[in-house]
C-alpha cells in the first residue's frame, strides 16, 4: 500500500495537499494553520512525525518492502515482523523529517535593484551619455540583459566591461572600468566590487 502511495507521489506529484481532478478543482491546505488549530501542535517547538501524511506513506512502504525483503531469509516470522516495524518508522520518520526542514526553507531568486550595484557587466548595445544602450550581466547564476545609461561623454562600445553604480526604473547607471577602479579607495582591483 506504501509503495503506492510513494509511485503515486512520484508521477502524480500526489503530496497531500494539492489535487486536481476532471472538475479543475484546487484543493490547497496551509500547514501553518492546521497546526495552530491541532491541539498536539499548541507549542511552536512540538512536532511529531507521527502526525505527518508522509511519515505514513513512507513507513508503510518500507515496513512493506522490508518485509518481503526478510521474508526471503532464514529469520523467524516474529523477528521479520519487529525488523520491518522498525524500518518502516525509522525510514518513515527520516523521510518526513527531511521533507518538513526542506519545505521551511525560504528560496528566494528574486532579484532586487540592490542585487545590481557592483557588478560588471559587458556592452552589447553601445551607448554614451546621449543615448542608452544594452549590458549584459551575470546575477544569481543567470544572464541578464538590461538596459544602460552613462554619464560618461566618451560611451561605450560592444565588448567592453562596465560596472553598475546605481538602478532606476528598471535601468542601470555605469562607468567603466577605470572610473570603477579609481572610486575605490587604494585602486583595489575591479574583481572586489
Amino acid at each position: 500500500m506504501g509503495s503506492l502511495f510513494v509511485v503515486l507521489a512520484a508521477v502524480g506529484g500526489l503530496d497531500g495537499a494539492d489535487f486536481d481532478s476532471e472538475f479543475e478543482i484546487d484543493v490547497g491546505v496551509d500547514r501553518r494553520d492546521e497546526e495552530e488549530r491541532s491541539p498536539l501542535h499548541r507549542r511552536r517547538g512540538l512536532w511529531l512525525p507521527i502526525f505527518s501524511l508522509r511519515f505514513w506513506t513512507f513507513g508503510v512502504c518500507f515496513f512493506g518492502l522490508s518485509g518481503i525483503l526478510l521474508s526471503a531469509t532464514e529469520m523467524t516470522a516474529a523477528t521479520v515482523l519487529l525488523t520491518s516495524v522498525a524500518m518502516g518508522v525509522i525510514c518513515g520518520s527520516i523521510v518526513a523529517i527531511a521533507l518538513r526542514q526542506l519545505g521551511r526553507r525560504r528560496i528566494d531568486s528574486l532579484v532586487r535593484s540592490t542585487d545590481y550595484v557592483g557588478l560588471s557587466g559587458t556592452v552589447e548595445i553601445p551607448f554614451d551619455a546621449n543615448s542608452r544602450g544594452k549590458i549584459q550581466l551575470q546575477i544569481r547564476g543567470t544572464t541578464l540583459g538590461v538596459m544602460a545609461l552613462t554619464d560618461d561623454p566618451n560611451g561605450f562600445q560592444v565588448g567592453d566591461t562596465v560596472f553598475i553604480v546605481s538602478m532606476s526604473k528598471n535601468r542601470v547607471w555605469v562607468v567603466s572600468q577605470q572610473d570603477a577602479i579609481g572610486q575605490l579607495p587604494d585602486a583595489a582591483p575591479p574583481d572586489c566590487l
